[in-house]
């Protein structure tokens, strides 16, 4: 099979050397999309078990988990609404697109910026972009999920490095990944209006006007942070 794909995320020429002073493994990236993956597995998996009678789970340890993940939701109503939910949000999906969507994403632009920047930074950004997205959301409606941290991330990168291209690849595979060619190299910015394209999709496949201004709030969270990496290098690992 051939699968046509975004590679990785490439610094502008002349720039390689400054984006590579984290040449890490880029764990915490990877923390997080096991977090997403893992999370969405255990919601779904409770789901099941309580509408079937032989489920997945016990009904006591179903239930639990569904009032959790009902607990991490953003709520707009003051007798509902949680600190918490301002970043326990972003760790829920509303179903297999968005999750698929969101861990190619966190893949690129997370370890874009782990590399670059370290995984405290990265984790810190999560952090500050979540709730800033989720306030608009509870102001304007809708609920962000990562996607709020993902929008954030791309702006970090576009400020940071204006300039930066995206290596598009084809891999062919039976079971395993056996190989990949490089196919070509495309700004940055052009995934970045993919991904906003394909979220404007799937919100309103599913009836819902596109959150605009949780969408703003986030990009521009992701711009100050941008900006603000500008001034700033770790030191080399």
């Amino acid at each position: 099979m051939l699968l046509v794909h975004p590679a990785a995320i490439e610094a502008p020429p002349g720039q390689e050397a400054e984006a590579a002073v984290r040449a890490t493994t880029c764990w915490a990236t990877w923390a997080l999309i096991a977090v997403a993956i893992g999370t969405f597995a255990l919601e779904r998996s409770a789901a099941w078990s309580l509408s079937h009678p032989n489920g997945i789970l016990e009904e006591a340890h179903a239930r639990a988990l569904s009032l959790a993940a009902a607990s991490a939701r953003l709520y707009a109503q003051p007798e509902l609404f949680e600190p918490w939910q301002l970043w326990s949000h972003a760790l829920l999906h509303d179903g297999w697109w968005h999750l698929l969507a969101n861990v190619a994403a966190v893949l690129l632009v997370g370890r874009a910026i782990e590399r670059r920047l370290g995984a405290v930074a990265l984790i810190a950004s999560a952090l500050t972009i979540a709730p800033i997205s989720a306030a608009a959301a509870i102001l304007a409606g809708g609920e962000p999920g990562s996607s709020g941290v993902v929008c954030g991330w791309f702006a970090l990168l576009l400020v940071r490095e204006p300039q930066a291209r995206v290596r598009w690849g084809l891999s062919y595979y039976l079971v395993l990944v056996v190989g990949h060619v490089s196919l070509c190299r495309l700004p940055l910015s052009t995934l970045w209006l993919a991904y906003l394209v394909q979220e404007g999709l799937r919100w309103s496949l599913a009836g819902q006007p596109a959150p605009w201004a949780w969408w703003a709030a986030a990009t521009l969270a992701g711009a100050v942070l941008g900006h603000a990496s500008r001034r700033w290098q770790p030191a080399a690992a």
